[in-house]
């Protein structure tokens, strides 16, 4: 028969009963040797608490147990906490703030209507009712600009070389004519000769000697080119033979030294060159007062960019096509007016032609088209023309309504619905869970919620 295969199977049981049985014996030792109770605390196994402390009370050798808590820590908790309660709502009070967003009536009219507009108020006191009186401010903005060029035409040229002499006469007291193109040479050979016919002043005899007399000549290369450039030189006479005692006593010496021999092509401004740097400029200068312009617009007042006159100024000094030269710099000035049209006049004077007698104002002043049709010389009065969809706006006085509010609280929202032109009132409060009203309309922010265009 086989065997049983659990049967051979041993189960040991846990031993709790010894752990059990220490306890015991540690709990009868701390019992009898109260005078080991240091060495015993130290070994305690970590499964015993520690009692409470206590003390025997000397009359009635009773132990008395010490209190865990003691009433004075429970009081100055408790004023702990009604401190933070405090100054939590103290926070709220002075901290938490609604917002009132409110949606008012609105209209969108498309518009189409010319109004003019006057530079002194004066001018406009006699202008026509139906023309809301219209003001406006002229801004005027210069701005200068230079710019360094280089010349990319090319000319062809033969030029022949130039300067001073000075003709002396050492052979008589005479005058002495020289006839055009006369010839002067130097020591090297090369020939230079006068453009017209020149008379050099006699000698003088002093004391019994002849002191030279002189006059001052331009001559001109015989022949084109660079070599005929040369520093400060004597010249004679070719003309006279050298037998001829003229020959030694009219004589020339430089002045000034030979210059500008050229052959080759030379670098000249061509027509592209002025038109090129020119347009550069006046995109500059454009770019340029523009943004100062938007910059520079005074408070209340609105800049259109089609009531901007913009003028250019070349100066005098500027070079011109066909000068001679391998760079040039070019000189422009821009000056910009523009109309700023005041804001509340332009808006008061749509809403008296669509809407008399009504709390409105246009909101998207900025968006409508602006044409500028006509204007006097003297830039004193404008004619202009408006066209858009205009964005009318019926007027909030928010400073009532928040006295309102405060007066009312969140229970107003049905009466403010009735005596102000609003579509919707929504109050929020921050943070969302307070809900009360604040004490101040400082706390109050008041925000409209106007609706998109069409």
């Amino acid at each position: 028969m086989a065997r049983k295969i659990m049967q051979d199977m041993v189960v040991r049981k846990k031993r709790h009963k010894v752990r059990i049985e220490e306890k015991k014996d540690i709990n009868t030792n701390t019992n009898t040797n109260t005078n080991t109770d240091t060495n015993t605390d130290t070994q305690r196994p970590f499964y015993i608490k520690k009692e409470n402390p206590v003390k025997d009370n000397t009359t009635t050798g009773e132990r008395i147990r010490k209190p865990s808590f003691s009433k004075f820590k429970l009081a100055y908790r408790l004023a702990i906490a009604l401190f933070f309660v405090f100054v939590f709502v103290f926070v709220l009070k002075n901290f938490s703030w609604v917002t009132i967003a409110v949606t008012p009536n609105q209209e969108f009219i498309n518009l189409d209507t010319s109004l003019w507009a006057y530079m002194d108020k004066a001018q406009g006191s006699s202008s026509s009712s139906e023309n809301q009186n219209i003001y406006f401010e002229l801004m005027e903005i210069v701005e200068d600009r230079e710019r360094v060029a280089k010349s990319t035409g090319v000319k062809d040229l033969e030029r022949k070389a130039s300067g001073q002499i000075i003709i002396y006469n050492a052979y008589s007291s005479a005058p002495q004519t020289l006839v055009r193109r006369t010839r002067f040479s130097t020591p090297e050979g090369k020939i230079y000769r006068i453009d017209g016919q020149v008379i050099v002043p006699g000698a003088k005899i002093v004391d019994g000697n002849i002191v030279p007399s002189s006059i001052e000549a331009t001559v001109y290369a015989d022949e084109a080119g660079e070599e005929y450039n040369i520093g400060l030189t004597d010249f004679n006479i070719p003309g006279f033979n050298k037998s001829d005692a003229r020959y030694e006593k009219f004589y020339a010496r430089s002045k000034t030294d030979m210059a500008g021999g050229f052959v080759g092509g030379l670098s000249i401004i061509s027509e592209d060159d002025i038109f090129s740097v020119k347009e550069d400029l006046k995109n500059d200068i454009k770019n340029t007062l523009i943004k100062k312009a938007e910059s520079s617009i005074p408070n209340g007042f609105l800049y259109y960019t089609d009531l901007v006159m913009l003028d250019f100024v070349n100066d005098d000094s500027n070079p011109n096509a066909g000068d001679e030269v391998e760079e040039f710099t070019f000189k422009e000035k821009g000056i910009l007016r523009a109309f700023l049209i005041r804001e509340t006049d332009l808006s008061d004077a749509l809403v008296s032609r669509h809407a008399e007698n009504a709390p409105l104002r246009v909101s998207n002043l900025r968006e409508l088209s602006i044409n500028l049709t006509e204007r006097d010389k003297n830039n004193e009065k404008i004619v202009f023309s408006v066209s858009g969809m205009g964005h009318f706006v019926w007027t909030i006085n928010a400073d009532n309504l928040k006295k309102d509010f405060l007066r009312e609280g969140n229970n107003g929202l049905e009466i403010f619905l009735k005596k102000y032109p609003v579509e919707n009132i929504k109050v929020t409060h921050h943070p969302s869970w307070w809900r009360f009203a604040p004490k101040d309309d400082s706390k109050i922010e008041y925000k409209e919620i106007l609706k998109a265009g069409l």
